[in-house]
């Protein structure tokens, strides 16, 4: 299966739109609620759309700044097919190292110079975007949420 971190975003998007009774309380998450406006409003509905959509969440915070989001259609374009477990997901790098960044980034990418550089590029934009500190902590309760969804 195709997958890059942002592809568990298309389980809870999907169980959002079907409104799904047994799924945990959806919080009231200005980064979640961002990406499912984005989602609705560019009508996203295939793998492809969903993860560009998740990488422009998270690699730009939603601003196109640098050409963030051509970066991240880079990105998706060089995703690999993995066995990638849910562990690997719910432990998304979230720190301010550009360097550990890409090493988390480049688990779903196939190696390569050019990999390592959407890779490189797309951590720069992220650990120094300048409203970096206002969405991590509700980057982090996203995460925390879909953590507690693939628990049940």
């Amino acid at each position: 299966m195709k997958l890059l971190f942002f592809f568990a975003l298309l389980f809870v998007l999907l169980n959002v739109l079907n409104a799904n009774p047994s799924m945990p309380v959806l919080p009231d998450n200005p980064y979640l609620n961002k990406y499912f406006e984005l989602v609705r409003s560019e009508n996203a509905m295939t793998d492809i759309a969903i993860q560009s959509i998740g990488c422009f969440a998270w690699y730009c915070y939603f601003e196109d700044k640098d050409e963030c989001r051509n970066e991240c259609n880079k990105y998706i374009e060089l995703s690999v097919t993995v066995d990638v477990q849910t562990e690997d997901i719910l432990n998304a790098y979230v720190g301010n190292d550009a360097k550990l960044c890409a090493v988390f980034c480049m688990k779903f990418a196939k190696s390569g110079t050019e990999s390592e550089k959407v890779c490189a590029n797309l951590c720069r934009m992220e650990t120094s975007h300048p409203e970096r500190e206002k969405w991590v902590p509700h980057k982090n309760e996203t995460m925390a949420w879909l953590a507690a969804l693939y628990k049940e």
